[in-house]
């Protein structure tokens, strides 16, 4: 969404000029209807994404592209599916959501996959008149 670092608004950096450890995740989204709120208003849940792991994402239709260091693709790859996941419940994302979806990312990147989070705050959810409030992160979930 945002260009990327050092490169001009409309160069691209061919495939010669990327790091070794770069690379390309493609993840397509079945319901396109729950993408306007996965990005967030002007794409900002995506900016906030590029600015916390250092990679590019670009958003064409339901398809996502994640471009950056390994490790930390991967990690904005299993964010989107979090988040994507929450809104498939009927839960909003928030700012806040998508730290917490990064924050639980990254304590299962050593151990485990970052679904067993989200099935996790997905089981520890309370329903109000007004809005669901659910677990953020492991904690939270306990």
């Amino acid at each position: 969404m945002v260009k990327r670092p050092g490169t001009a608004d409309h160069a691209r950096p061919s495939a010669g000029q990327r790091h070794s450890t770069d690379v390309h995740l493609e993840l397509e989204f079945e319901d396109p209807a729950l993408l306007t709120q996965l990005f967030g208003q002007f794409d900002r849940n995506l900016i906030a994404l590029e600015n916390r792991l250092g990679v590019y994402i670009a958003a064409r239709g339901n398809r996502v592209i994640v471009e950056g260091d390994g490790a930390e693709a991967e990690q904005a790859r299993d964010a989107l599916n979090l988040l994507y996941a929450r809104l498939q419940q009927g839960l909003p994302v928030e700012p806040g959501d998508v730290a917490a979806a990064l924050t639980a990312v990254a304590e299962h990147a050593a151990g485990g996959s970052a679904e067993g989070a989200s099935a996790d705050s997905a089981m520890t959810t309370i329903r109000t008149r007004r809005k669901s409030i659910a677990a953020r992160n492991a904690a939270q979930a306990k």
